[in-house]
């Protein structure tokens, strides 16, 4: 294995990491294998603006080498039942042993409230 496909495949070694569904907002595109964690940093300076400071905000980080498609604004991660709505793609990181390859995106989220 190459190191670029180590950094790739991380995500089996991250205990925090869930199984998630990325969907667009209509819902017609949807992925329901996609690897993700809740993000520990939740600060502004990290998201930007006031996000971060209502409960119903997290940040979720999304492995690449685990989409079909980049997630993007107003798409929804769905866990457990629980949907959050991406407010943007704020950051991606990129895999340094391949540095045309995203390793994960980091995606802003609110929390539907039903």
């Amino acid at each position: 294995m190459t190191l670029a496909t180590d950094l790739a495949a991380e995500w089996q070694h991250d205990e925090a990491t869930e199984t998630v569904t990325l969907a667009s907002r209509d819902g017609q595109t949807t992925d329901a294998e996609v690897k993700a964690f809740r993000s520990r940093e939740q600060s502004k300076e990290t998201t930007g603006g006031s996000f971060g400071t209502e409960p119903q905000d997290q940040v979720w980080e999304v492995w690449a080498a685990t989409c079909d498609f980049a997630p993007a604004a107003d798409m929804t991660i769905t866990v457990g039942g629980t949907v959050w709505t991406i407010i943007a793609v704020s950051d991606v990181i990129w895999n340094a042993a391949d540095p045309d390859s995203p390793l994960r995106y980091i995606c802003p989220c609110r929390k539907q409230v039903s």
